[in-house]
């Protein structure tokens, strides 16, 4: 399978809803001196099959595992699939209501612990939980300088992300400080369409834009800011969309070798090296959690690892491009969340914006 002109029409050639499915040999030691050398025939790593898939007008591929009674072939043999763009965006989706629970939970935890405190045990038990899951996983691809570099970002924006978000929600109004984190997407499109030269239709760019713009509206109410708690709070939103924006194209791109929970288990270990020594020479409070502090800390985990999870196997079924904005939505439900449970009062602004924000991931999908 080669990236040439006769195969970069495959993809027109499916229906929209159709999928693509290959059975090619892989390139190792075992198949260059079996196949290779002896039926002079052609081998492929991952990287080059996920290229020629691109060529060929794939938006996204996942490489898919042999049935336990055929998993000897796994050795010599890749399968992938060009699946139907709607998984993946159900998957983002899934994320989106997985973070909108999370929101509202570390809101709850970093005000009983305090923002470090919090979001650190979160990502200690969230990172234990998604180590021992990955534990199952299978990752076809090999670990290469490309992949080493990729988790060594994912886990430096893990750390600007998290100390945002925990420090936006304990000081914040979530009707304000979420949907703000949550144009992350506006950033994690970008690395999507710039650096990993994804494509979309100019229907799905509209439905990006929508959802962006739909983020930025339920920011903008007219009681915005008004005590030094809030511009603190407003900073660390900030802060903590440009850590997502990294992020979620990071746990993307480590899926293929480390799994979908193994990618989110590796960015925060690299987080919490970082995180831990830093935060004890500054002097902050990391002890455990106690009684029924941990039951918040233990949900704010648990539910930020399967959004996480989420976001690994949508970007392994659609592009980054597309998976960012849907899963930026739970910003949209945290607001209905905050208006209707917790008596906070948006306006109408915000509220027209939640509704584009869900039009926009509607129109994503066409």
């Amino acid at each position: 399978m080669r990236a040439d002109p006769d195969s970069c029409g495959l993809r027109a050639r499916l229906r929209a809803d159709g999928r693509f499915v290959l059975f090619m040999t892989r390139r190792n030691p075992l198949t260059r001196l079996l196949i290779g050398r002896w039926w002079a025939a052609n081998l492929y790593t991952a990287p080059e099959l996920r290229h020629a898939f691109h060529a060929a007008g794939f938006s996204a591929t996942a490489f898919r595992r042999f049935p336990l009674a055929g998993r000897h072939l796994s050795v010599c043999g890749h399968i992938v699939e060009a699946p139907f763009m709607i998984v993946g965006i159900l998957f983002g989706l899934g994320a989106s209501a997985s973070w909108a629970i999370a929101n509202v939970v570390i809101q709850r935890s970093s005000r009983q612990l305090g923002a470090v405190r919090a979001a650190l045990w979160a990502q200690v038990t969230g990172g234990i939980g998604a180590a021992a899951i990955a534990l199952l996983e299978h990752a076809p691809e090999p670990w290469t300088a490309r992949t080493a570099a990729w988790a060594a970002a994912g886990g430096v924006s893990a750390l600007v992300a998290y100390a945002g978000l925990f420090t936006a929600t304990e000081g914040g109004r979530l009707s304000i400080v979420i949907p703000i984190i949550s144009s992350w997407s506006v950033l994690a499109a970008a690395i999507g369409i710039g650096v990993l030269g994804e494509h979309l239709k100019a229907v799905q760019l509209f439905g990006a834009a929508l959802v962006v713009a739909g983020a930025w509206l339920v920011a903008q109410t007219p009681e915005n800011v008004t005590t030094g708690g809030e511009r603190t709070a407003l900073g660390a939103a900030l802060a903590g969309a440009l850590g997502f924006g990294v992020l979620i194209p990071a746990i993307g791109q480590l899926a293929p070798a480390a799994g979908a929970l193994g990618s989110v288990a590796v960015v925060m270990a690299i987080e919490l090296l970082v995180a831990v020594p830093l935060g004890l020479a500054l002097g902050f409070d990391l002890r455990p959690p106690r009684g029924e502090e941990w039951r918040a800390a233990l949900a704010a985990g648990l539910f930020e690892v399967l959004g996480f999870a989420c976001v690994a196997l949508a970007t392994g079924r659609a592009p980054v491009a597309v998976v960012g904005p849907t899963a930026s939505i739970g910003g949209a439900v945290t607001v209905a969340w905050a208006w209707l449970v917790l008596r906070e009062r948006p306006g109408a602004i915000a509220l027209t914006g939640a509704a584009l924000s869900a039009v926009g991931v509607v129109t994503l999908s066409l």
